[in-house]
């Protein structure tokens, strides 16, 4: 089949993001006595206008294939596009193959409005000679999305759908009717806590020491409050817009043909099939009629009605009233010294750390009822249960016969009536989800709810300026730890689904390093003056000044340790679960290291990356537990390796050295100057490896493998005149 043009990127040709930001800012400032004061406030206008496809239709995209132009098989009203038809010919004719459909929608711009207010107040004081204190505290009036039109729509988890009599229904924003909206102009509550103190000092003990401190609680935009998720169009537009379907090519029989001809030609008038429209000659456009009951039951599915099975699509985007409210917070606090060793040299030594909280997560499942993944609570209690031909209950239809299996194994267990029927195409796992009624659900802010902590010590030397050295030394020892990423299940996990037979809270087996942790990073730069020429050694002598008088070294050093790797698994059979994981090989402790082969990278040439060695012991994980053999393809349980540093393993550090050499010649005595310069880049040629293969097999012999390496010295020269 030919490849659809919108492969290409067109599907977002049009898109056009247009941010407007209004900002009146007013201050007072009043200084009394030993307090300077300032009293503000920042009023924001912030417009996010959005346009999908800037047309009053979405994307048209149309597929093309052999069966307009096969032959029929002998003997048969088939089609044998085996041994016949090609998709290009298809193309050339103007055969439109499938049934295309094309989204109408009455406009093609959104618009998201947020109109923040942030009093705050501050006060420097300084409570004695030696020691300031800094006072302040701050308020954010952080409204929640609204569609400048009310054009949005969202997931009600309470309302009952008419279509299931289940929870969950769509409902629109805006003053449409109580049967069809919420009567308002969003249904996420406006959080009114959001007060940030900030508390700080600084005290002098003695003339060479200087004592700091700090504390601040900060809010930013994000989410439902502002930011790029959702600003402009809310959790979607759904019931607003109506497709068009064509008709469906007819693949058997006589009346074998395209969904339609797009084809002008002169041969084609001549047969009366000529047609530039789409859907063919006397196919009439559906026009949009906006928000009215019969939406309430769009994509809903996975029911049987008048004997045939309703497809389901996915629900509305759904608006957490809490979280979606709910600014991403940021905790910030510090201690450190300075002091002052010689007049020209200081040391300070600072802890520093940060708690952050309702930040965007790596991985959009972090809730699991809201993202409709399967409770693994199901699976614990259903995982080894087999229907009668052997498959796996959950993953069996949701027939009378299978539903009342899966009853018998597990005593109380609801399924809606609706869901159950013998010419269902859904699973027990599907009808068992929170939303069954639909494909999948979009937690659209309420999923900005992870947490990440980093503390930190701080070490700093500079140097100032003496006999012709400057430098500055920085080194960093941090943890940073989240529960940002992975969510192998956004539920709490009880122990009958876990291969280690333990129990999680809701994304606590999660909280880890996070994936950007480097423990240590150190950066050193400096300038040297080298000690030749005027005023220096061989002052005196005409060929010492001229040839290595008024050169200056400079190097910048920098180091990070590596990265902590997240180890995956890709044979996971339980259904409606997330990130699947190995398990941590209970055998393999005793062995050490799960490292194998020396460093990263030792031992191969640049043909043989991602193949030949491998540097992580494929011994060290293992295949998590199945329920039993009671079906014909066992079900795994949930495994056990931590989200990221299994075994201590920690991706290859890096460092690297730059360095120049310049000097600066006097062409005339005081507007002329001749700089000349030399830049060499990673000094030493020093080799950085990565792409560390991290998708375990039981059997794989690619896993661990160093997949890429870089770094390579480079030179450049230039010469330039100031004047």
């Amino acid at each position: 089949m030919q490849s659809a043009w919108t492969a290409n990127g067109a599907s977002g040709a049009t898109q056009n993001t247009v941010p407007n930001a209004f900002t009146l800012v007013d201050n007072l400032q009043w200084v009394k006595g030993n307090h300077s004061m300032t009293f503000g406030v920042q009023m924001q206008w912030l417009q996010d206008n959005l346009t999908s496809q800037a047309t009053y239709s979405g994307i048209l995209t149309m597929g093309y294939n052999a069966n307009s132009t096969a032959n029929f098989a002998t003997g048969s009203t088939s089609l044998a596009t085996n041994t016949s038809g090609y998709s290009y010919a298809s193309y050339l004719l103007g055969a439109v193959g499938g049934s295309p459909s094309i989204a109408l929608q009455p406009f093609s711009e959104t618009g998201g409005r947020y109109n923040p207010i942030s009093p705050y107040f501050q006060d420097d004081w300084k409570v004695t000679k030696n020691l300031t204190l800094n006072l302040g505290l701050r308020w954010d009036y952080f409204p929640p999305f609204k569609e400048v039109l009310d054009r949005w729509s969202f997931l009600n988890a309470t309302g009952m759908n008419p279509a299931t009599g289940t929870p969950g229904v769509l409902e629109f924003a805006g003053h449409r009717g109580a049967d069809i909206s919420c009567n308002c102009r969003t249904p996420v509550h406006t959080y009114w806590k959001n007060f940030g103190p900030r508390l700080g000092f600084a005290y002098q003990p003695d003339p060479k020491s200087v004592v700091r401190g700090g504390f601040a609680v900060a809010y930013s935009h994000a989410g439902g409050v502002g930011g790029r998720g959702g600003a402009g169009n809310g959790t979607g537009q759904l019931g607003f817009t109506i497709s068009a379907t064509a008709p469906a090519e007819v693949t058997t029989g006589a009346s074998a043909g395209p969904s339609f001809y797009l084809n002008n030609s002169q041969y084609f008038q001549s047969i009366g099939l000529a047609n530039t429209a789409f859907g063919g000659p006397g196919y009439t456009l559906p026009v949009p009629q906006g928000p009215s009951t019969a939406s309430l039951t769009l994509n809903t599915g996975n029911y049987v009605s008048n004997g045939k099975f309703v497809t389901a699509s996915s629900a509305p985007g759904y608006a957490d009233p809490y979280l979606s409210g709910r600014a991403p917070e940021f905790v910030f606090y510090s201690f450190g010294i300075q002091h002052a060793i010689t007049d020209t040299l200081t040391a300070s030594a600072d802890y520093v750390g940060s708690q952050s909280h309702f930040v965007a997560p790596g991985s959009s499942n972090i809730r699991g009822y809201w993202s409709d993944q399967l409770d693994p609570v199901y699976l614990a209690a259903l995982g080894g249960v087999a229907a009668s031909d052997g498959t796996p209950i959950l993953n069996a239809l949701a027939t009378p016969a299978n539903v009342a299996i899966a009853k018998a194994a597990m005593p109380g267990l609801n399924i809606p009536s609706v869901f159950v029927n013998s010419s269902t195409k859904a699973t027990i796992a599907t009808v068992l989800r929170a939303f069954p009624q639909y494909s999948g659900v979009s937690d659209t802010w309420g999923q900005n709810s992870a947490n990440i902590s980093y503390n930190s010590f701080q070490f700093s030397l500079q140097q100032r300026p003496w006999h012709g050295l400057s430098y500055m030394v920085n080194y960093t020892y941090s943890k940073n730890l989240g529960d940002d990423g992975t969510f192998r299940s956004g539920f709490a996990i009880p122990a009958g689904a876990m291969s280690n037979g333990k129990s999680y809270k809701m994304d606590r087996i999660e909280r880890s390093y996070t994936t950007i942790s480097m423990p240590q990073t150190l950066s050193a730069f400096g300038l040297y003056q080298l000690p030749f020429g005027k005023g220096a050694i061989g002052n005196d002598h005409f060929w010492v000044r001229t040839l290595a008088g008024g050169w200056q070294l400079s190097s910048i050093y920098t180091y990070h340790s590596g990265t902590p790797l997240a180890v995956t698994w890709g044979g996971c059979t339980a259904p409606g679960q997330g990130q699947c994981m190995p398990d941590i090989n209970p055998a393999f402790f005793g062995h050490g290291s799960a490292r194998k082969n020396g460093s990263w990278g030792k031992g191969i040439t640049a043909k043989q990356l991602g193949s030949t060695i491998q540097y992580i012991d494929v011994n060290a994980f293992s295949t998590p537990a199945t329920f039993g053999n009671a079906t014909k393809t066992p079900v795994y349980k949930i495994g056990d390796a931590p989200r990221t540093a299994p075994w201590g393993l920690w991706g290859p550090s890096a460092w690297n050295m730059d360095a120049s050499l310049q000097r600066a010649f006097q062409l005339t005595p005081e507007r002329l100057q001749l700089v000349i310069r030399a830049d060499c880049s990673d000094v030493f040629n020093h080799n950085t490896k990565g792409g560390i293969n991290t998708a375990w097999g039981p059997t794989s012999t690619t896993f661990g493998t160093v997949g890429s390496a870089s770094g390579n010295r480079d030179w450049q020269f230039s010469a330039r005149v100031n004047f």
